[in-house]
């Protein structure tokens, strides 16, 4: 998951190993306190389920575009 460093947009990549497809879906919040939500409700069953920590990363919006 990346942190866009607006602290509002987050990104979520998708990949489907077996058809070898990527997406990236962009959310955009009205606060940090909202992303900051939505990273605590989905990194717990994230963790359960893959055994692996939800790696969150914080890039620049410049990031994103190259």
């Amino acid at each position: 998951m990346d942190r866009i460093s607006d602290g509002c947009t987050l990104g979520l990549s998708f990949l489907d190993e077996v058809a070898g497809i990527e997406e990236l879906w962009t959310f955009k919040f009205v606060s940090t306190e909202a992303a900051n939500a939505v990273i605590n409700a989905i990194q717990p069953p994230w963790e359960e389920l893959f055994s692996v920590p939800l790696q969150i990363t914080t890039k620049t919006p410049a990031d994103i575009i190259t």
